[in-house]
């Protein structure tokens, strides 16, 4: 394909985008497809958690065909920092709770682990069977708790992402848990066209975060951000909408 070629398809995407231009949601849209088209990686990483799917192939016009209702929720990092605290206590205990009940009973522990070496399969009897037993319980439940803290570590980190993308202000992990406010998110009905011609339906979740600054009071400048692209059956049947 030609240069001019080429310049013609993105300005035609454009210009099929211009009427949603006017507000914030069709600018997120625009700037995104622009920058998929030319690859320009720096600009998708600060603006979107997701690509637009690479199966559907080449997008060669797009329009904001709606937007729906903005949802809020309040601004949850200070409770997610505070829930990895509380996992890293709970784990930090059983693993204490462990160790010591190992001190206790660290001949039939030898015992143990030198037959399980031999036979993974082995079975005790009397009190190594009761020692065993409770090993088995007290490393199940750490492996559980070490478990809810990874989970609860991928939330704030996941959380920690989305803020410092969608904030325009530089602040460290610490900081940020003590700004206040919201987090909006909402759909966009975008009906994109395929190389195919063929037009297809999608729908993009954008999320801003609405915070005051803490001291100050003063609300922090923040941008919309891509957060999910579904066609718009697949995002009708997630949600239970039509």
């Amino acid at each position: 394909m030609t240069r001019k070629a080429t310049l013609g398809i993105v300005m035609l995407g454009l210009g099929l985008g211009l009427a949603a231009c006017g507000s914030q949601e069709g600018q997120v849209i625009n700037k995104f497809f622009l920058a998929t088209k030319s690859t320009d990686n720096a600009t998708l990483t600060g603006m979107t958690r997701v690509d637009f799917p690479e199966e559907e192939g080449e997008v060669t016009a797009w329009k904001v065909i709606e937007v729906g209702a903005e949802r809020r929720e309040p601004f949850k990092l200070q409770e997610l920092a505070q829930n990895v605290e509380e996992a890293k206590k709970a784990r930090d205990g059983k693993i204490a709770e462990f160790t010591a009940f190992r001190d206790q009973n660290i001949d039939d522990m030898v015992t143990i682990e030198d037959r399980l070496k031999k036979d993974a399969s082995a079975t005790f009897k009397g009190s190594l069977a009761d020692v065993h037993a409770t090993w088995q319980k007290l490393r199940d439940e750490r492996r559980e708790l070490e478990s809810q803290l990874t989970e609860a570590e991928n939330r704030l980190e996941e959380e920690l992402t989305l803020a410092r993308m969608s904030l325009l202000v530089a602040s460290d992990p610490a900081s940020l848990q003590s700004f206040a406010g919201d987090v909006l998110t909402k759909e966009v009905g975008v009906s994109v066209t395929l190389t195919n011609g063929k037009e297809k339906p999608y729908v993009f979740t954008l999320l801003r975060y609405a915070l005051t600054t803490p001291n100050t009071n003063r609300i922090a400048q923040a941008r919309w951000i891509i957060t999910d692209i579904e066609p718009k059956e697949a995002a009708a049947a997630s949600t239970g909408t039509s």
